[in-house]
């Protein structure tokens, strides 16, 4: 999860947090907000990586191993950043 946060730096996404497991989320989450209402999560459900888009729903399972797709998930998902 780290090196998902990292590369998703790298790529200019700019608000990406890691959030440690709670009660509510048992596991280790990377959050990578557009605004102050948009976010994407990737977190890990029954020992693969999903994420929750903007839009909510279900989670949905992706490759961890291609961290480019992961950044490409990011990037269509979300609104640009404002320049």
């Amino acid at each position: 999860m780290l090196l998902l946060a990292d590369e998703l730096r790298a790529s200019g996404c700019n608000d990406v947090t890691v959030e440690r497991p709670t009660p509510a989320w048992r596991t280790t989450r990377v959050v990578v907000g557009a605004d102050d209402v948009t976010e994407l999560t990737f977190f890990e459900d029954n020992d693969e990586l999903v994420y929750i888009s903007p839009a909510g729903g279900h989670p949905t399972a992706v490759d961890d191993e291609n961290l480019t797709a992961l950044v490409a998930i990011a990037k269509n998902l979300l609104p640009p950043a404002p320049t």
